[in-house]
C-alpha cells in the first residue's frame, strides 16, 4: 500500500493504475502544477474511497486542462475528467461540471 507520497511539480503524467490505494488522501498531488493526465484504475475496493472528493476538487481547480479517471477493482468509474472538466462520477462535486443538454 501507498503511504504519504510527495509528487515533484514536474511531472505530467502519473499512472498508478493496480496499485492498493483504499485511502487516497496519501497523494500529494498540490504542488503538480504541470500535471496533464492521472490514471488511478483498479485502486480501490471502495465507490466512495477516503480522500476521492478532495482529489477530484483538486484535480478540478488546476489551472490545466488535466485528463484523469479513478476506478474500483469492479472498474466503475468513481471520476472521469476530460480536458479540466468532470464528465462521469458518482461523487459529489463543487465545481467545474460540464452540462449536457
Amino acid at each position: 500500500m501507498l503511504e504519504h507520497q510527495n509528487f515533484p511539480s514536474r511531472l505530467t503524467n502519473i499512472d498508478l493504475s493496480n496499485n492498493k490505494l483504499e485511502d487516497l488522501s496519501c497523494l500529494r498531488l498540490d504542488n503538480c502544477v504541470n500535471l496533464q493526465n492521472l490514471t488511478l484504475k483498479e485502486v480501490t475496493s471502495k465507490d466512495e474511497p477516503e480522500g476521492a472528493n478532495q482529489l477530484m476538487e483538486l484535480l478540478l481547480n488546476l489551472n490545466t486542462k488535466v485528463n484523469a479517471i479513478l476506478t474500483n477493482y469492479d472498474s466503475k468509474v468513481i471520476f472521469n475528467i476530460v480536458d479540466g472538466v468532470e464528465e462521469d462520477s458518482i461523487l459529489k462535486a463543487k465545481s467545474k461540471r460540464r452540462k449536457i443538454c
